[in-house]
């Protein structure tokens, strides 16, 4: 297999491999219904709010759960994981997402749909996750920097170039996950 593609792509879709694992855990079998933003605020009677990401939309009548919550937030910086319950709509949850995020200059990168529906979106200096479980009326939203983001930051110290080719990335950690393992 390594003869049809380069180390490049074998690292690249290990890490996103490994990322979208993380976040499957759990079988869900898949749902949809569709309910209109202005249905669901009028039933609610509530608004779509931010919450601690300032961009990142959530529709009216999901409720944080703050014993799965973690946001490590600085001055001009948020990061981390909000868990929200509350009744998943998936098409409405989708639409929504996917307008909102626009709305608010996020990207969509791509998106999954199984027994969890993943949403991935990225801005300039962001990535941003939103798992949607219907199994457990969960929606995540995961929000992370990008590499570039941290190494303009001076979070992480740049590097001197290694053998992955990388001039301003740490070196990649070649060592076998087992996850693809026969």
């Amino acid at each position: 297999m390594t003869s049809l593609f380069s180390k490049k792509k074998i690292a690249g879709f290990s890490l996103i491999a490994i990322f979208f694992f993380i976040f499957m855990a759990g079988c869900a079998s898949l749902r949809s219904g569709s309910t209109s933003a202005a249905a669901l605020a009028r039933d609610k009677g509530k608004m779509p709010t931010y919450h601690d990401f300032n961009d990142v939309l959530i529709p009216p009548g999901y409720k944080v759960d703050k014993k799965s919550t973690f946001v490590f937030q600085t001055p001009g910086f948020s990061a981390g994981v909000m868990v929200f319950k509350g009744k998943i709509k998936l098409d409405f949850l989708v639409k929504f997402f996917n307008k909102n995020m626009s709305d608010d200059n996020w990207r969509l990168v791509s998106s999954f749909k199984s027994p969890r529906t993943l949403l991935i979106y990225n801005k300039e200096n962001r990535w941003c996750v939103i798992n949607i479980s219907i199994s457990d009326s969960k929606v995540e939203v995961w929000l992370a920097p990008t590499m570039d983001h941290m190494l303009k930051k001076n979070v992480i110290k740049k590097q001197p170039r290694h053998s992955n080719g990388a001039d301003d990335l740490p070196p990649l950690d070649n060592s076998d996950s087992g996850l693809f393992k026969r």
